[in-house]
């Protein structure tokens, strides 16, 4: 995780000061948090993706557990956040059924591949009801479309959420999505929104201004060029 760019992007702003004492304590250290007591907003501490990415690290486990021949079981797993002394200063560690530490994502499928391998091979239709209502249990958080724009709340923290009601805001977080990782986004959208906040700003923009500031993205002559033209 730490050799990605969206990694080494993420440690070049909203890491500054000692390494916190505890979890909340660099929770506090982003102003919007402090006045809200939220998550759900763009900032340069990445709030929102924090909070959110032990979710998306456990669904990502138990859909490969899901594809995985031996379809190793999850059952009582989770993630959680942890400190970290090197900045960010937080990390996301699995825990497994008992609530001992198994270690990073990567780590924790390797370690529950071996505990399938020691068990007996059962039909895989049982296996599959096993690991099911462990998914459904997460979908339920969401709330159904139906329930309006401003009730949209997954149990993944999608970046399109904090935007569902500026459809040009939405439509560049999807454009600059496609091919990136969502942690580079995430640092993107922030200052890009406060310099551009609609289509009629940013048709004044110059390419070479976007280029500098969508170069962590890769391709930004293209991208550039593209969404002036999509605006």
């Amino acid at each position: 995780l730490a050799q990605r760019p969206g990694r080494r992007l993420l440690l070049t702003a909203g890491s500054a000061g000692p390494a916190p004492a505890s979890l909340q304590e660099l929770r506090e250290r982003c102003a919007e948090f402090r006045a809200t007591r939220g998550f759900r907003h763009m900032c340069e501490h990445c709030c929102y993706f924090r909070e959110f990415e032990p979710a998306r690290q456990l669904h990502s486990l138990r859909c490969r557990a899901l594809k995985h021949p031996l379809r190793p079981s999850l059952v009582g797993w989770t993630v959680r956040l942890a400190l970290s002394q090197d900045a960010p200063f937080w990390t996301v560690v699995v825990h497994d059924a008992s609530g001992a530490v198994v270690g990073p994502p990567r780590v924790a499928f390797e370690a529950v591949l071996k505990d399938a391998l020691a068990l007996p091979i059962v039909p895989s239709s049982s296996q599959e009801d096993q690991h099911l209502p462990s998914e459904r249990e997460d979908l339920a958080e969401a709330v159904s479309l139906r329930a309006g724009v401003a009730a949209l709340h997954s149990p993944f923290g999608l970046v399109e959420e904090l935007l569902a009601e500026e459809p040009w805001q939405l439509l560049v977080a999807c454009f600059l999505l496609n091919r990136t990782s969502r942690l580079v986004v995430d640092r993107l959208l922030l200052p890009l929104f406060q310099r551009w906040p609609n289509a009629e700003l940013f048709l004044g923009a110059s390419c070479s201004e976007l280029e500098e500031m969508l170069a962590p993205s890769g391709l930004q002559q293209k991208r550039s060029r593209a969404l002036l033209r999509f605006s």
